[in-house]
């Protein structure tokens, strides 16, 4: 449970490190597949989007 929330993580925290999008979108479907690594970089994505806007 914890390996497969990394990229959720890791999207949260990536405006605060100044890593590119591209490659741990990348890295993420790679690692997990083209399902769900996609459901795992678009969920950060859009935890990350709220969390900037709300804070």
């Amino acid at each position: 449970m914890i390996v497969s929330s990394m990229p959720v993580f890791l999207y949260i925290y990536r405006p605060f490190i100044l890593f590119p999008a591209s490659v741990l979108s990348f890295a993420g479907e790679w690692a997990f597949g083209a399902l769900y690594g996609t459901l795992l970089t678009v969920a950060g994505a859009i935890t990350c989007a709220t969390l900037i806007i709300h804070f």
